[in-house]
């Protein structure tokens, strides 16, 4: 079936609610294992028929900002899923109690029952009011992001299309490029940063109505992190500091060398080459035929798979007016489809989101069988679902001759090399999050100077004379570019947990591929049905918590990209 003909359906939410009180009370009373298994059945085919509602909706409200039809159907139903989600929530409350838990553990799985251990913590009636009003502050965010245009040489540009002048060659055309992105960053920056507040307080608040001390905890619940702690994260920061900064210099002083300049600046932040930044050869089209024969050659599993979202119309990439400048992969199907956003712009960040994506979308699809014990299964947690994004990133890149042809070795160099200062970029956010929430009355002015602290302890080159005394910079109010920091708190440095772990993989790659590939697809299949450390365990990875896999897997990369002839 393709895409448009996803029929949509408004859930009628009196019914649904007046079901799910009808099964608790059933499932009370069940007095046998098999009763509750049954209502437990029902509920969640129910409650998968009311979230694959809101995300498709979600979807082609993304795709297009004017379609008023869905961004009415969007807000109506962030509106309604806290009513539904509560009274879900009072059933699983029952559910996690049940005198017959061994026996729906062996049903159901153990993991299931650690997500709702979780879950219900971090809801209950009086939160009901206030996530409705995140609702409205995130999608009031959202539409704004969607339809932002960037004045640039007299046209009005959507934001993704401005990317690659400020990636050009021509260092006038990157300033002018830049500034143009600086000036429409500042001109939104009291709304965007009023509305984050808005979205800070009331996370705070839902936080202390639920008895916790600030959000930060009650956001590790809602992440479904069972097997780690904030502060094993904030060693994780450490090390990455500790083992990663100083690769980061060095080829930052490899690439002044390179580009035979006294000192690199903000405006060639984006230019890695001096030759220029490697491109895609090729139209859409063109690229997505290249796309399917690189699927087609790397496994059995990514073949079919591939080719069926393409025919089926699961993927939109061209950049438009209107469109949520972003890319993201969404289940829109409880039988597993799912959609591909993106924007290409003739940048190689066009192949690299369009891998990280069908990462993402292969593992929805080898999840198939184990999401048969629940829907649920279907997401791992953020942190191991970010492994299958990046890791098809890497385990494609020897294919890359066919998207870049002479300049392939060019790109695989950005690319590991970008994936150094990733990891820098993942933990200062992190990091500044852990400020905001533990500190949740600053003000703008007083998060905007914290920003500007962690982010030059990661990044010590970030002087006046980098930024040229642009004060939007300077001033670390550059942090309100972020949709992650606003919309998804705390989803940054699950990035970063990832990117140690597909580095595992892709370094395991180089001396036994079809043994690096079957753990990953291990991994894909096994969905979100355990936790995290087994669901690493499947794939033979290991932490990213341990500073030896930190300092292994930095040690190998320095190795890689000590290779002279990449950068040359």
């Amino acid at each position: 079936m393709k895409f448009s003909q996803y029929p949509y359906k408004r859930p009628d939410f009196i019914k649904a609610i007046a079901q799910v009180k009808q099964w608790k009370t059933q499932f009370v009373a069940a007095t046998s294992s098999e009763e509750q298994v049954q209502i437990i059945k029902q509920h969640l085919q129910l409650e998968g028929q009311v979230d694959m509602a809101r995300s498709l909706a979600g979807v082609r409200s993304d795709l297009n900002a004017k379609d008023t039809f869905y961004q009415e159907e969007v807000q109506f139903l962030d509106q309604q899923m806290p009513i539904f989600k509560n009274e879900v929530n009072n059933l699983e409350c029952q559910i996690v109690q049940s005198s017959y838990r061994k026996e729906l553990e062996k049903e159901f799985g153990k993991q299931f029952f650690t997500i709702l251990d979780q879950s219900t913590q971090t809801i209950n009636k009086k939160t009901i009011s206030i996530d409705q009003e995140l609702g409205k502050l995130t999608n009031t965010y959202m539409e704004g992001y969607s339809q932002s245009m960037i004045s640039y040489e007299g046209k009005k540009l959507p934001m993704g299309a401005l990317f690659p002048f400020m990636t050009d060659k021509d260092r006038a055309v990157r300033i002018k490029a830049k500034d143009a992105y600086t000036q429409f960053s500042e001109s939104v920056f009291e709304k965007n940063a009023d509305l984050f507040g808005q979205l800070v307080q009331k996370r705070h608040e839902k936080a202390q109505a639920l008895g916790y001390e600030n959000y930060i905890p009650l956001r590790y619940l809602e992440l479904s992190r069972s097997d780690y702690t904030q502060k094993q994260v904030e060693q994780f920061r450490k090390h990455i500091k500790t083992y990663f900064i100083p690769i980061a210099l060095e080829l930052r002083e490899r690439r002044r060398k390179h580009f035979g300049v006294d000192f690199l600046d903000f405006y060639d932040s984006g230019l890695k080459f001096k030759d220029g930044n490697p491109k895609p050869k090729g139209s859409i089209q063109e690229l997505l035929v290249k796309a399917g024969q690189m699927f087609k050659e790397l496994s059995s599993e990514t073949d079919h798979f591939f080719q069926s979202m393409v025919t089926n119309e699961l993927m939109d990439v061209e950049t438009r007016e209107g469109k949520y400048p972003g890319g993201y992969n969404g289940l829109v199907s409880v039988d597993g489809a799912s959609f591909i956003l993106a924007n290409f712009n003739g940048t190689s960040s066009d192949i690299q989101v369009l891998t990280h994506e069908v990462g993402h979308a292969l593992q929805t699809n080898l999840s198939k069988e184990v999401a048969k014990k629940t829907y649920y299964y279907y997401f791992p947690t953020t942190d191991i679902a970010e492994i299958h994004s990046t890791a098809m990133e890497l385990f494609t890149l020897s294919w890359q001759e066919l998207f870049f042809e002479e300049k392939a070795d060019k790109f695989r160099f950005a690319k590991i090399s970008g994936q150094i200062f990733n990891l820098l970029d993942f933990c200062t956010g992190d990091e500044f999050q852990q400020f905001v929430y533990e500190h949740p009355h600053c003000s703008t002015e007083e998060r905007s100077t914290k920003y500007a602290q962690i982010e030059k302890s990661y990044y010590p080159y970030l002087t006046k004379e980098y930024y040229h005394n642009q004060g939007y910079y300077i001033k670390g109010k550059s942090w309100v570019g972020v949709p992650h920091f606003i919309t998804m708190p705390f989803y940054y440095i699950d990035y970063g947990l990832a990117s140690i772990c597909a580095l595992q993989l892709w370094q395991r790659s180089q001396t036994d591929f079809k043994g690096a590939w079957k753990d990953y697809v291990n991994l894909c299949k096994a969905g979100g049905s355990r936790s995290y450390f087994e669901l690493l365990e499947i794939a033979n990875l290991q932490s990213p918590f341990e500073e030896e896999t930190i300092a292994s897997v930095a040690g190998f990369v320095k190795e890689w990209l000590d290779d002279d002839r990449m950068i040359a």
